[in-house]
């Protein structure tokens, strides 16, 4: 018979091993929980619509509060039950529910805001200006009324005078006129829709504060040129153009005319001269204008 007898220390600390089984276990006889968080709200359906899309959107909006309401008592129900009355298909099936349900939300919203803007549009009430095209990275749409605009919701929504984009560091978005013409915005740019008050066209002014934006009109001959581009020492009127503008926070910068032909105005000085294909103008920190040379290569 062996007699010998181990004696060991107490200790206040679990051997790490069996620590992490115990929490392990612990875990698995936890209850699942399916989240009903950051789902986003419904937007309501606005007065004065075109009967039939009016008619359809409340059909939808109805349709899904009552799926929202059914998964959220289902979701309800099974987080209440203990772990062994749970099954991981019923928890996959309501996590694939709450992704559906959000992205067909997302989709509503979206079409909230695009037949509002239409509606306005349409009775004199306000003038679509342009579309959002692509957008990716971090963008901010502001509406003429100073709300954000998510981005999953305002993706091809038309933009109204006064509305602004900024875009973050790894921010682009593309704006699409009626006429053809594009506005691509880069990273860290802030842009706006503007009125023309200082001619007789009382045309619009696709205006960026700081950043980079590049503009292309395809040339139409006879076509009025009611859209004109501004930085802040200037206003150019464009003719079958492609061009690139930036804006430096200083208020430096430079105006890049690849195609076309652009007619230049000094917001300082109101003089106004020719830039051809080919040259570029530099934007000095007193508001002041260089002359035209040939763009660097």
């Amino acid at each position: 018979m062996n007699t010998n007898v181990i004696l060991m220390k107490p200790t206040s600390r679990w051997n790490p091993a069996w620590r992490t089984v115990c929490l392990l276990f612990a875990l698995w006889l936890s209850p699942a929980t399916v989240s009903a968080e950051a789902i986003p709200a419904l937007l309501a359906v606005p007065a004065g619509l075109n009967p039939k899309v009016q008619s359809r959107l409340v059909r939808e909006r109805a349709s899904l509060e009552q799926e929202r309401q059914v998964f959220l008592e289902d979701a309800r129900r099974f987080n209440t039950r203990p772990a062994e009355a749970q099954t991981d298909a019923e928890f996959a099936a309501l996590g694939q529910r709450r992704a559906t349900h959000i992205s067909r939300t997302v989709a509503f919203n979206r079409e909230v805001v695009a037949a509002s803007a239409e509606s306005k549009a349409s009775a004199g009430q306000e003038a679509a200006i342009c579309r959002l095209g692509e957008m990716r990275g971090e963008v901010h749409v502001i509406a003429p009324d100073g709300h954000e605009i998510a981005p999953a919701t305002a993706a091809g929504m038309p933009l109204m005078l006064n509305s602004q984009i900024r875009t973050g560091a790894d921010g682009h978005v593309t704006l699409k006129f009626p006429d053809a013409s594009s506005v691509t915005l880069g990273p860290r740019t802030t842009f706006y829709l503007d009125v023309d008050t200082n001619t007789t066209s009382k045309g619009i002014i696709a205006r960026i504060r700081q950043g980079i934006m590049k503009f292309i009109r395809p040339y139409q001959p006879g076509h009025a040129e009611s859209l004109r581009i501004g930085v802040p020492t200037a206003i150019c009127a464009v003719r079958g153009t492609e061009l690139e503008a930036n804006v430096e926070p200083d208020g430096t910068g430079y105006v890049k005319l690849f195609t076309g032909k652009l007619d230049i105005t000094g917001t300082k000085t109101g003089a106004t001269f020719p830039l051809e294909a080919g040259q570029m103008v530099t934007l000095n920190a007193d508001g002041t204008i260089g002359r035209p040379v040939p763009l660097k290569q």
